[in-house]
Formats: C-alpha cells, sequence, structure tokens
C-alpha cells in the first residue's frame, strides 16, 4: 500500500504547481501544458502584505537554494521541475493576489500577462499608477480594482487605447483614468528619397500645365527602382544558435505582418506599412524545437503620405490612398490599389512571395483589368473582372470621349466591392495611361488638388518603359497619351465652380450614379482633425493626448493640427475641447 502511494504521488508530481518567492513576489510555478507550452508562473498573494511600488518581471527562474513549500522540495526531488535552469513566463495574477494591500502604491504589469484574476487589486487604498506594459490586455476579473481610489491612473503603451476599450478596459470599468504613454524609439518615412522630396516641395499652380518638375527627380531609365517604397529597418540584438528570428508588426493591439529572417541578418527590413501610423513589435529567436523566445520589443511610427507597395517584381504598384483633402481630411489607406500588370512577361510576373503579401497581407479580393493580357495569376483567389467589351476602357482625352460605358461599368463594380467591404486592384498593362486616367478620375471624385493629381500622375514616370508620364506632355503624334489635353477636356466640356465639381459632371456624364459617387466618398473619405487616438471618438482624450505630445516632443498620430498652422500646440488642444463642449464629433 506504501509502495502504492509512493507512485501515485510520483506520477502527479509534474501536475503540482510549486510555490516559491522570487525578489519579494510570491509564485505558483508550474510546467508548461496544453496550447501555452512554456513554463508558467502565477502571482500570488503573500502573507506580509505587497507595499510600495511593485514590478513584475516577464519571467523569473527559481532560486536554487528556495525551499518553497514542501512540494517545492518534491519538486527539486524529483529532478528538477523547479529548478534554477528553468525560465517561467509570468502569465497570471490569481484571485485576491494584492488584495488589501493599503500600502501598495504603484504595480507594473508585464507584456507576458494573460489572466488577472477576480479582486485582485481590491481594496488597495493607495495605489495611485498601474503601468501596463500589455499590447493586447486580457479581459478582466470581476471587481479587479474595486475600491482603489479615483485618482489612480492606468498607464497604456502607445497607439493600444482603442484594443484595450475593446477588452473592456475603459475608465468605467476600472474607475479610474487611462493614459497612453511611452517613448517613441525611432521614426520611419515610408516614401523613398527621390518621391518624399517631390512630393514635399513640387506645388504645382493651377491652369498651367506648360511645364513639368518631374524631370528633376528621374530620368527615363532610372538605374534603381524609385517605383518602390522606403523599407523600416531594425537592428536585432546578437543571438547564438536558433534557426530563425521570426517579427511580429501590431498597430492598435492587431497583428498586421509576421516577417522571418536569417537567426544570423544584422538589419530586419518591414515591408508595405501604412504611412502616419504607430507600430509595436516583438522579435523572436526560434530554436531547434521551434520555440520561440521574445528577444526585443518596441514601437515605432512610420511617416510619408504617398504608400507605394513593393508587390515581388510588380512595377508602379501603390495604393490611392494618403492624398490630403480639405477640411482635415484625407483618402483612407489599404482600400484601393492601381498596379501594372500582374503577368505580363516572364519579368514581370508576380512572385509568390508577392502573391502572399497582395492576398494575405494587403487583403485584395477584387481585380479590375482594363488591360490586354487575358487572364491572371491570382484568378483563382480574387473576383476577376476583365471582360473586353465591359471593362476594357482607353485613355486620357479617349478615356473621356469613348469609354462611357466602360468607366460606369468600372466604377460601379469598383463601388459594390467596397459597400461588401473588399478591397481592390485595377490595371492595365503598365499602370500608367489607362490606369492613370482612371485614378484621375477616381481622386478627382475625392477631392484630390489640381497639383497632387498631377504629381500622382507624373509618378508613373519612376517605373520602367523608358518614357516620361508629365502633365506638361503635349506629344502630338501620340493624341491618346497627353495628360494636358483631358485637362483641357474636362475644363472646357463640363460646368462647375471647381476643377473637381467638373470632374464629378464628368462621371455623371458617364452615367455613373450619384448614388454611388456619394458612396464612394463615403467609403473612401478619412476624417484626420481631433480623433488623435483613432478610437472613433473625439473627447477630453484627444487633447490629452495632443498636450503630452507637445510636453514629449512626440507628435500625435493623427488629426493634433487643428489649426492647421503647421504645429501641433496647446492652441490645437484647446480647439478639440471646444468641439468636444459643443457636442461636435467630426470635422469642424
Amino acid at each position: 500500500m506504501k509502495q502504492r502511494l509512493i507512485l501515485l504521488l510520483l506520477v502527479a508530481l509534474p501536475a503540482l504547481a510549486w510555490a516559491d518567492e522570487i525578489d519579494g513576489i510570491n509564485y505558483s510555478l508550474s510546467q508548461g501544458n496544453g496550447s501555452y507550452n512554456k513554463a508558467q508562473a502565477t502571482v500570488n498573494s503573500r502573507s506580509n502584505k505587497y507595499s510600495g511600488d511593485i514590478v513584475i518581471p516577464d519571467t523569473v527562474r527559481r532560486s536554487s537554494s528556495s525551499g518553497g513549500s514542501w512540494w517545492g522540495n518534491w519538486g527539486s526531488w524529483w529532478g528538477g521541475s523547479t529548478s534554477s535552469n528553468t525560465t517561467y513566463y509570468v502569465t497570471a495574477i490569481a484571485d485576491n493576489a494584492f488584495s488589501n494591500c493599503t500600502s501598495l502604491n504603484s504595480v507594473t504589469i508585464p507584456s507576458t500577462m494573460a489572466k488577472i484574476g477576480n479582486n485582485a487589486f481590491s481594496g488597495c487604498s493607495s495605489l495611485q499608477h498601474v503601468y501596463s506594459n500589455m499590447l493586447y490586455p486580457p479581459s478582466l476579473g470581476t471587481g479587479v480594482f474595486t475600491n482603489v481610489p479615483e485618482s489612480c491612473v492606468l498607464h497604456i503603451p502607445i497607439g493600444t487605447l482603442a484594443v484595450y476599450k475593446k477588452a473592456g478596459w475603459t475608465p468605467q470599468s476600472i474607475g479610474f483614468s487611462i493614459v497612453e504613454e511611452g517613448a517613441l524609439e525611432e521614426s520611419f518615412c515610408l516614401e523613398n528619397e527621390v518621391n518624399h522630396q517631390f512630393i514635399q516641395n513640387i506645388v504645382y499652380p493651377d491652369d498651367d500645365y506648360t511645364f513639368t518638375k518631374i524631370t528633376d527627380y528621374t530620368t527615363k531609365f532610372t538605374p534603381y527602382r524609385k517605383d518602390l517604397p522606403a523599407p523600416v529597418c531594425l537592428i536585432p540584438p546578437t543571438v547564438e544558435g536558433g534557426q530563425e528570428l521570426v517579427m511580429e508588426v501590431y498597430t492598435k493591439g492587431q497583428l498586421v505582418r509576421t516577417d522571418r529572417y536569417p537567426v544570423e541578418s544584422k538589419l530586419l527590413q518591414i515591408w508595405n506599412l501604412t504611412p502616419q501610423t504607430y507600430y509595436t513589435y516583438k522579435l523572436y529567436v526560434v530554436d531547434d524545437n521551434s520555440t520561440q523566445t521574445l528577444i526585443k520589443e518596441g514601437n515605432f511610427k512610420t511617416e510619408g503620405q504617398v504608400r507605394m507597395l513593393n508587390i515581388g517584381y510588380i512595377y508602379n504598384f501603390r495604393d490611392i490612398g494618403g492624398w490630403k483633402l480639405p477640411n482635415g481630411k484625407h483618402i483612407k489607406y489599404g482600400q484601393v490599389f492601381r498596379t501594372g500588370e500582374l503577368e505580363m512577361s516572364n519579368q514581370f510576373t508576380i512572385t509568390e512571395e508577392g502573391k502572399t503579401e497582395l492576398l494575405d497581407i494587403l487583403g485584395v479580393s477584387v481585380e479590375i483589368d482594363f488591360g490586354d493580357y487575358p487572364g491572371s495569376p491570382v484568378k483563382n483567389y480574387v473576383e476577376l473582372y476583365e471582360d473586353d467589351n465591359t471593362y476594357q476602357i482607353k485613355q486620357y482625352v479617349l478615356f473621356a470621349k469613348e469609354s462611357k460605358v466602360q468607366n460606369k461599368n468600372c466604377f460601379a463594380k469598383l463601388v459594390e466591392s467596397l459597400r461588401a467591404g473588399k478591397k481592390v486592384i485595377f490595371h492595365c498593362n503598365y499602370g500608367a495611361d489607362r490606369t492613370g486616367s482612371f485614378a484621375f478620375m477616381l481622386e478627382g471624385l475625392l477631392g484630390v488638388s489640381e497639383s497632387d493629381l498631377a504629381k500622382e500622375y507624373e509618378m508613373t514616370s519612376y517605373t520602367y518603359d523608358g518614357r516620361y508620364r508629365t502633365c506638361a506632355d503635349n506629344d502630338n503624334d501620340q493624341y491618346e497619351h497627353a495628360y494636358r489635353k483631358l485637362i483641357n477636356h474636362v475644363k472646357t466640356t463640363y460646368e462647375g465652380g471647381t476643377f473637381n465639381e467638373k470632374i464629378e459632371n464628368m462621371a455623371l456624364d458617364f452615367g455613373i450614379s450619384q448614388q454611388d459617387i456619394d458612396d464612394f466618398r463615403t467609403l473612401m473619405i478619412e476624417n484626420d482633425r481631433g480623433n488623435v487616438n483613432g478610437d472613433g471618438q473625439l473627447d477630453a482624450q484627444d487633447a490629452s493626448l495632443v498636450l503630452q505630445s507637445i510636453a514629449n516632443k512626440i507628435p500625435p498620430v493623427k488629426g493634433g493640427d487643428m489649426n492647421d498652422d503647421g504645429q501641433v500646440d496647446a492652441q490645437d488642444a484647446s480647439l478639440i475641447l471646444q468641439r468636444v463642449a459643443n457636442g461636435s464629433k467630426h470635422e469642424p
């Protein structure tokens, strides 16, 4: 009987949790099981109440000299389940762990935390600060912060307020205020240097199409790809051993891409992110057993306006989003893309990596092809529209005179797709002339200025076919290729108080419905003003973020410049508060 009892104990021991106090915090330690295959630690209460400033670490190691409880000794005898060589990830705070710790001033919660138990901090009457490093917080237990002072503040990472609210972490649910903060580590402009200078420096006057400046920024045959974006470049820590590095990139708590690199990489490039966005990242090393170990995490912000894209050998691929509009608005990123043919020759065929980027990362599911090459290398994964008589438009003046029905069909299909939440690419062969004419109409309907319409068209000159596309093109031998003639046609043929109104009347003349135009604008225009944290609500939190950005010399993600004076200051915060007081939820 005694032998059977010992045997039962030995069989049961691996499932036990061993108690141990490490650096003043009491833990239950257990080996990994189930879906979380790592050794784990849970923060428990202790007989001597926690006090002062408590920092809970991401991981702990058990002291080899620590006796812990009786089963701590059994654990050591059993063969090292709780040895000092095991790393335990701190993933939970137990029920009542800090309950009634009346001398606790602050607590720091690690990024590894997956569960916070019931009443974990209830009755902490002196608690003033909770610092959370969690990018995607777990759901709260019940009564977690009951009887905690209203003056307490929850500090969370930059750009995570929306995901905290979604997980139930609101001022109403926890009983005190929430503030986004943290040092911005780096900022990266996603426009390559050539195009960044072109976009920033050039402003064309209305009604003057006698000159171009694109020839100052590129030649007909470029020595390198000027139609590509600049990547975000991060330097990894030096690691010994391992199979590869894995980078996870998040915005507002949502995973947006995962990239893999050789373990010996000295520079990690991240492509195709969205400008004007805060990101956080986690870098892991993968060992021979395919176990990922976190080795670095941080944050950065992306800058720039035009979003070019690097999609596996495909030239002239860019997002139509990002162009600034009147009254503090811009075209939404990530909805509609223009490009060249996806499979025009062996040289320009999309790669498998490009397909993954197009379909899985960008999420494109509709392709409108008004080019000359039948079929599509992604036709089995997208809705493809390419019938010649229905969708094959012409370019420039012929676009306006002879492709009215085709333009109506293409636009209707685009808006129908956007209404259904689908992302769209459109293209011809080179993504230049027919594509450029269609993009001109789309962006003109959204309110893009004459100068920016011309610059957007001229950016095709960065590509590979050895011919400039310029707003001053007056090539009489290629009548259909003259951008300025399209401009003249619109201005002399259609009524309207502004150039954009004339473009709208052109679209209506094509047979495009006013409802489709209005829906297109609703779906594609994003308001920037005031909603700094991007949570869809205009409130005092946005004003607070503006003031924080001034104090820390960190620009808010969007919308901080309320008065269009080119800088973010206390006046902008005041304007946000005025709008809140007046009940305004959107643009001024």
